[in-house]
């Protein structure tokens, strides 16, 4: 688990890199878009992720007969 929070450190790491120090009286971004963009590129990850077991899945039973 502490692997998670590490990634999750280097992440804001490169965000303070790319955007600066979070200013959350003048920064003008939407936090919850910004956390939707997100969510949805993750459940698109998940979906090509389930379609390649599937298909792996497919492909394998059909060798095993």
């Amino acid at each position: 688990m502490d692997d998670i929070f590490e990634q999750c450190k280097k992440r804001q790491q490169e965000g303070l890199v790319q955007y600066g120090e979070f200013d959350p009286e003048n920064d003008d971004r939407c936090m919850y878009t910004e956390m939707e963009e997100e969510l949805l590129d993750v459940i698109n990850y998940a979906y090509f992720e389930i379609l390649k077991i599937r298909k792996l899945k497919i492909n394998k039973i059909a060798i095993e007969k």
